[in-house]
């Protein structure tokens, strides 16, 4: 939307997210569980990137949570850098309507609305 750069990190040979392959700067994105693999990263792995990347957002995508695993929307409370997204067009089956919500810190919500209007 912006024109910023990224950079696809790949699944290791386990078709599994390897948290040290997230280094640099810039936001952190990934889905969780994994999809298409269904492969979940713990909250433990998720805590532990959130604590070795403290000035950098780390948005968890969870359209697939309901179908096994536990959200990151745990941790939220104690990171303030950590933005997790759902969908309900999955599990909820809405589709159609194409709605989702986010769960982070104030000024993480107050940044979504900004780009929203």
């Amino acid at each position: 939307m912006y024109g910023i750069e990224y950079r696809s990190v790949p699944l290791n040979d386990a078709f599994e997210i390897d948290t040290n392959d997230y280094t640099g700067g810039g936001a952190i994105i990934f889905p969780n569980p994994n999809a298409p693999t269904g492969i979940l990263l713990p909250l433990a792995q998720i805590e532990a990137l959130l604590k070795a990347h403290p000035n950098q957002v780390l948005v968890v995508d969870e359209a697939y949570i309901d179908f096994g695993g536990t959200s990151a929307i745990a941790l939220v409370n104690r990171f303030d850098n950590l933005l997790v997204v759902q969908t309900l067009s999955k599990s909820r089956s809405l589709a159609g309507l194409r709605v989702g919500f986010a769960v982070g810190h104030a000024d993480l919500i107050a940044g979504l609305e900004r780009v929203k209007k």
